[in-house]
């Protein structure tokens, strides 16, 4: 559900209920059950630098979807939210085993434009090698094209905490 939007909703067994309704709170973030996935976010709701919010939808940040079409995870769900509910164009992988793995592709699909940038939670701006990783990331979120983006590293949490912060 989004968050700060009006819902309605009606039970019918046998005849209709009137229509009632809820509305969600306008929060700092939006969890997501994106399958069995870990940590997943929408960014969205979030104030920025010169007081504006985040759109919903454009910002994800999570744990890794290594899995998601791995027979025993698909009925979770979690591709069919990532392709069709989320809308992925762009994968940020934080995760410097993944490039110890040697990772080429998104897992979300071969439309899914994919960034392997290694980066390291503790003290990864302190460094050039950190710096300039950064750097690329900030690259990718300053261009409208590659969103709606999702980043993350193995649990969604350090890694993508620090570019979360940004």
């Amino acid at each position: 559900l989004l968050s700060g939007t009006k819902y309605y909703w009606r039970v019918t067994v046998g005849e209709e209920s009137a229509v009632g309704s809820f509305s969600t709170v306008y929060g700092e973030f939006r969890p997501m059950r994106v399958g069995d996935m870990i940590n997943v976010r929408d960014m969205g709701g979030r104030v920025n630098a010169e007081g504006r919010r985040i759109k919903q939808g454009l910002v994800y940040r999570g744990g890794e979807f290594d899995d998601i079409n791995n027979p025993e995870h698909v009925s979770f769900g979690a591709a069919k939210v990532i392709k069709e509910d989320m809308r992925l164009k762009t994968d940020i992988d934080l995760r410097i085993e993944a490039a110890q793995n040697k990772f080429t592709k998104s897992f979300a699909g071969d439309d899914v434009n994919y960034q392997l940038i290694p980066f390291d939670a503790y003290g990864a701006t302190l460094n050039d090698v950190g710096r300039a990783n950064l750097r690329k990331i900030l690259e990718i979120f300053a261009d409208e094209e590659n969103y709606p983006v999702y980043f993350h590293c193995a649990v969604g949490a350090d890694r993508t905490g620090t570019i979360g912060m940004y």
